[in-house]
Formats: C-alpha cells, structure tokens, sequence
C-alpha cells in the first residue's frame, strides 16, 4: 500500500540507516504574566457615627428651665411666664430638629461607611490576585530558565547527532551526475522549476543525467543537491500518457518494469527518490515543495522552511497501471487539472 499513491519516497538503506529523523526543536517563548498593580489600602473616613437624640435629656432640659423660670417669675413677675413658655417652644424646636436630622445624617453616615466597607472587601480581592501573580511571575520565570536549560542540553546533543551524521554522509560515494541532457521536458516542468528555486534553500539542478549506460542514460527531472551532505535527490513528476506524437502512450505505470527498474537503479547508486503525479505538481505545487522539505527534514535534520511550516501537506493521488493509464487516456484525464 505505501506506493500505491503519490507522492511516493524511495530511500536506500545505507542513507536510511544513518539519517538523522530528529524533529526540529522549538526555542521556548516567554509569555509575560498578566501584569497586575499592587492595590492601594482604601482611607476610611472620618466621619463621627451622629447620636440619636435622648428623650429623657430633652425633659430635662425642660424641667431645668421650668425651675430657673420659677425664679424668674418671681423676680420679674408675670413677664416670667410668658419667657417660660418660649423657652419651652425654643427647647422643644431644638429637639424635633435634632431628631428629624438625625435620619439623614444617619443615613449618609450608613452610606460612607457602606462603600469604605465595599472598597475594604475589593481591595482585600485585588490583593490576593496581586499575591498569586507574584508567586505566578517567579513560577513563570524558574519555567522559562528550566525549558531554556532544557533547549540548550537538547540543542547541543541535536547538533552534535547531526553533525555525526553528516560525517557518515559525506562518505557515501553516490553516482554523480554529469550536465548535458536533451530530454524532452513535460509542460509541468518550467513551472514546478520556479517554485522549487522559490521554496527549497538547496540546489536545484536541471538538464543533468546519470549513466547507467552510454547508450541510455536517466535524465532526472530534477535533481535536489544537498552539497554539505553530498546527497542527490531525483524528483520527479509522473502523467499518466504521453500528449505528443502519434496516439497517447501509457508511462510510469506501477506495473512497467522499466520504472521499477529505474527506481531500483538510483536507489543502488544511494539517491533518493521523490515522485509527484503531475496533477499534483500543477495544482499543489508548494505543497510538494513541503513534502520534499519534509523528506530532508527527515533525513538531515534540516529545519523546514518558515514559508513551507504553515502549508498543508500534499493530498495524496492514486499511482495507476497500464489499464488505467488508458482509461485515463480515453478520458484525456490530462486536461481537467
């Protein structure tokens, strides 16, 4: 089943063997913890609790003043009587007064005190969320320190593997290809040529062709170089049918034992093999460049590129035999993508 579809992979064992498959470490962020101001103890107010006005004082007042106007009474005559009587008026004008205001004093009194107590209960809130984020900032920063030490120790022993491996990379002996072909190119081909310049940050070489013998030699329709790891990839972009010449001609049908064969010749000569349909490369052809940067990643452990990270990776298309290449041909399938 795993090359029942495209994009196929082929990879020889020697190159297998010693790949680095490390996935790419992530470099901790810090996130800033919610920054909150420490609270401010509210004032309370001064404000003196009014008393409510005391009957018994107010008699009192009263009897004083009834028995300071018997004196009066009788020193200044009937005159006092009448000053009894205003004092009494006086004293009990005062009262009422004291005790009609005492409500709204009272009540503003309630009132202040009712916020000073609201704002006691808010600040004692706010300070406990300023205590947690204190304990939350230094729990953020000893986290932080620990995932940077981590990163470090997991850094230094990813390059130290890769490093190594690249070592062993450099002694394979892959066949080298030589400049010079005059293959006819498919119409995919200048397009997908742009797009792996574009995306791909290693060599992109073309009009290139691997002896197998003089006579016939392969002419990959690119080759991927990888120069510090002396790793060819051959990419490839498979129809279904020829377009030119007389009537349409099946090819690279999984049942065609020239295509095995060709695939089993680079694979002995240690290069890697990445095959698209061309449906593929037309529609998706940044989604192949990811897959291609996948397989490196893979291999050599090199990072993909921030412009591929966020690409979905390529759908994957049926590979097809003789009987559905002409099925495909008689559908002249070649000309909806």
């Amino acid at each position: 089943m795993f090359n029942q579809v495209y994009p196929v992979f082929k990879i020889p064992k020697k190159i297998l063997n010693i790949a680095v498959a490390m996935p790419e470490i992530e470099v901790p962020q810090f996130q800033e913890p919610q920054f909150i101001e420490k609270p401010k103890l509210p004032i309370k107010p001064k404000l003196i609790e009014p008393k409510k006005p005391n009957i018994y004082i107010f008699l009192a007042m009263i009897g004083l003043v009834i028995f300071v106007s018997a004196f009066w009474v009788k020193a200044i005559g009937p005159g006092g009587g009448f000053m009894l009587v205003i004092a009494v008026i006086v004293a009990s004008y005062i009262f009422y007064r004291e005790k009609n205001g005492y409500g709204v004093k009272k009540a503003k009194f309630d009132m202040i005190m009712l916020n000073y107590r609201a704002e006691l209960d808010a600040y004692q809130q706010h300070l406990e969320q300023w205590q947690k984020s204190q304990t939350s900032q230094h729990s953020s920063m000893r986290d932080y320190q620990n995932r940077v030490e981590n990163y470090r120790t997991q850094s230094t022993e990813r390059s130290q593997k890769i490093e190594l491996a690249r070592q062993k990379f450099q002694q394979i002996k892959p066949l080298k290809p030589i400049q010079g072909s005059n293959a006819p190119k498919g119409r995919s081909e200048e397009i997908f040529h742009q797009t792996l310049s574009h995306y791909l940050p290693g060599e992109i070489m073309v009009d290139y062709r691997v002896i197998k013998y003089v006579e016939y030699p392969y002419t990959p329709d690119f080759i991927y170089y990888l120069k510090d790891w002396n790793l060819y990839v051959d990419i490839e972009i498979d129809e279904p049918y020829t377009c030119s010449g007389k009537g349409k001609k099946t090819t690279h049908c999984t049942d065609d034992q020239t295509e095995i064969n060709r695939d089993i010749f680079f694979e002995q000569n240690d290069w890697v093999v990445i095959r698209f349909a061309e449906e593929q490369v037309l529609r998706f052809p940044i989604n192949c460049c990811k897959f291609i940067a996948q397989t490196i990643d893979l291999l050599v452990g090199e990072p993909i590129p921030e412009k591929l990270k966020k690409v979905d990776d390529i759908i994957a298309v049926p590979r097809w035999n003789t009987k559905k290449a002409k099925r495909m041909a008689r559908k002249k399938y070649r000309h909806y993508y």
